[in-house]
């Protein structure tokens, strides 16, 4: 028996390299652009959260921007926040975050803001400009407020204020 002769052997070997690459080569690239853009969208974002500011309006409710009444009665619960973009970036989609002493402990409750104080990516919160937001409270609370935090929808570290 006779073996393959070296020249045989060289040429499948770099067919078969060649035929690799061209099925994994699609593939690492493809694994490449993905990881550069998700690196570049976050490295965005934290630049944008970096100078993102906001304060809640003083001027607003009890002298800490924040108005609310936690009777625990059928419909009458409300939650209303002001506040004022002093960064130099637009923001929108607010939540809130709110802390509430009860009887039964304390409670952290996430609250959506109503479609008529919502700002959204086409009626943004602009540098200098306030807004007072208003929590949607879909069930009755009882207690009173602790904390707020204001989050919103670029995910930048909230701001909070004890009342």
């Amino acid at each position: 028996m006779k073996g393959v002769s070296p020249l045989v052997a060289m040429v499948v070997l770099i067919a078969v390299v060649f035929a690799t690459a061209a099925i994994v080569g699609p593939f690492i690239i493809n694994l490449a652009t993905r990881s550069s853009t998700n690196v570049g969208n976050d490295t965005d974002t934290s630049i944008l959260c970096q100078r993102a500011a906001y304060d809640f309006l003083t001027s607003y409710g009890n002298g800490t921007g924040v108005n609310w009444s936690f009777s625990g009665s059928q419909g009458q619960d409300y939650l209303l926040v002001g506040i004022r973009n002093s960064g130099p970036v637009t923001l929108h989609s607010f939540s809130l975050e709110a802390t509430v002493d009860a009887a039964t402990g304390q409670n952290i409750l996430q609250l959506g803001v109503t479609n008529e104080s919502q700002r959204t990516g086409e009626n943004p919160l602009r540098p200098g400009q306030g807004a007072i937001l208003n929590a949607s409270i879909t069930s009755d609370i009882t207690g009173s407020l602790r904390s707020v935090k204001v989050l919103n929808g670029i995910r930048c570290p909230a701001i909070s204020t004890d009342i």
